[in-house]
């Protein structure tokens, strides 16, 4: 970790503001509701526009943006050097930024429990999370589907690129059909890449509320990641889709999981989607899981790489 201080002019507020940027690094708040909001911000964002949100938002003092999810998290908070911490594998920044005024006092300062301080309290039981989804939209049914060929982002998920969310029999020329090889249990729509040569979606999910601690640290908690992925034809245009868990630095814990891609050959040169899992323990420590979909064109005039029902199942 390393940080500077900058100095930064912003025409939306006609003023110069001094911040100091901390690379590689993540934030704790250290009060029970220090943090405010997530931003997610456009694909060509830059620090700078993190940098705004948090001068803009009249309580932030420290905020966090992630480069490659283009996500700017926003805190109540002072910096302090104690709270600041490595942010691992993710490419992640702090921002400090003092404010003239004190924030609005809109929370208790109660102290956030000790890390290593583990409880269930308020935790589902492991028989409700088991057979159950923890990924937002990963079926492409939530929101508008794209019906032609114009772009249509996926709802819930963050996103880089043309990336879209498209029914199923779509009325442009290479369409995945609902009688193409598939889950039986598909529904309207799907996601594929549309025109960009790479692009992708994204979405970080908080698993504090939804599996019991210690039976994560004890690693005894076990993970179905699955997803259906497919392509047009001989066209290697492709999908694929990576799990990574994070601890409550957003380090990231144990190895990436990936599945894909299917390429031509994998499918025999047909338009259809093939259904791939892994499956593993979780982590010690981890708190929260990141899934991350790549779709990569190879040949033809549209990315058409395909991918459907994406699932986390966590499970005794």
């Amino acid at each position: 970790m390393h940080y500077f201080s900058a100095c930064f002019f912003l025409p939306i507020i006609n003023a110069i503001v001094t911040v100091q940027i901390h690379r590689n690094s993540v934030f704790e708040s250290h009060f029970s509701c220090g943090f405010i909001k997530n931003v997610s911000l456009s694909f060509d964002a830059s620090i700078q526009s993190c940098i705004w949100e948090c001068v803009y938002e009249y309580n932030c003092q420290t905020a966090v943006f992630y480069h490659n999810e283009k996500l700017c998290k926003t805190f109540i908070d002072l910096c302090q050097t104690g709270y600041i911490q490595s942010s691992g594998n993710i490419s992640a920044s702090v921002i400090c930024y003092r404010k003239d005024h004190a924030p609005t006092n809109v929370c208790s300062s109660t102290p956030i429990v000790s890390q290593t301080t583990l409880t269930t309290e308020g935790a589902i039981s492991n028989e409700t999370i088991m057979n159950t989804n923890l990924v937002r939209n990963g079926d492409a049914e939530n929101g508008t589907c794209q019906t032609g060929g114009n772009v249509t982002h996926p709802t819930k998920w963050n996103y880089n690129g043309t990336i879209t969310q498209v029914i199923y029999n779509a009325s442009y020329l290479l369409s995945l059909q609902s009688t193409d090889p598939g889950p039986s249990d598909r529904g309207k729509c799907y996601f594929y890449g549309q025109q960009g040569t790479i692009t992708s979606m994204w979405q970080f999910i908080n698993i504090t509320t939804s599996a019991d601690h210690l039976i994560i640290d004890n690693q005894t908690m076990r993970f179905n990641f699955s997803a259906w992925l497919g392509g047009f034809l001989g066209q290697d245009d492709n999908a694929v889709v990576s799990l990574m868990f994070l601890d409550n630095s957003n380090n990231m814990l144990g190895n990436r999981t990936k599945i894909g891609p299917i390429l031509a050959h994998d499918r025999g040169n047909e338009t259809k989607l093939v259904f791939r899992s892994a499956t593993g323990l979780v982590p010690i420590r981890t708190r929260s899981l990141h899934v991350f979909v790549k779709i990569q064109f190879s040949f033809g005039s549209l990315n058409n790489g395909y991918v459907d029902n994406i699932a986390v199942v966590l499970y005794k």
